[in-house]
């Protein structure tokens, strides 16, 4: 069985947990024909349901990792067939161009998706920002011929040697 990331591994439980659950749950069902709860055994009923929908969960995945196996086994079996087809198709054509190909392919989905994933600013947004783009820019602009201004003033001051 292969471990996943993002499930947890199944919890193996023994034999005399398993029976402490069902005294748990039959206590829970005295408790509740009584009508009598106790404080301290209303958190030990909250405890044995959410262990027994634990359990459930745990049996659920355990089970849906094995029909996904079963099913990539199938799968694996399939695609060997089809490789086993792409190999002689492979020997007949030039590898360079198949690959350019297949990286061009590639990369322009996965451009094209990570476009998709962008979020685009709105026109008078860009007006904004555009605006404050081109003032920075004369001001620097002002500052720079000023201090070249200067500078060569400064430098016409200077005895020619």
């Amino acid at each position: 069985m292969t471990k996943r990331k993002d499930k947890k591994a199944p919890v193996k439980i023994s034999a005399s947990e398993k029976q402490e659950k069902v005294e748990l749950v039959s206590n829970e069902e005295n408790l509740e024909n009584e009508n009598v709860i106790e404080p301290k055994e209303e958190i030990l009923v909250e405890q044995a349901e959410t262990n027994a929908q634990a359990d459930e969960m745990v049996t659920q995945e355990v089970a849906q990792e094995e029909k996904s196996e079963k099913s990539t086994s199938k799968e694996d079996k399939s695609k060997s067939k089809i490789d086993k087809n792409k190999k002689e198709d492979d020997k007949k054509k030039p590898k360079k161009d198949k690959k350019e190909r297949k990286g061009l392919k590639r990369r322009t989905k996965e451009t094209v998706s990570e476009l998709k994933k962008v979020t685009w600013p709105k026109f008078p947004e860009v007006v904004k920002k555009t605006g404050v783009v081109i003032a920075v820019v004369l001001i620097f602009a002002v500052i720079l011929f000023g201090l070249d201004s200067l500078f060569g003033f400064l430098f016409n001051l200077l005895p020619k040697a």
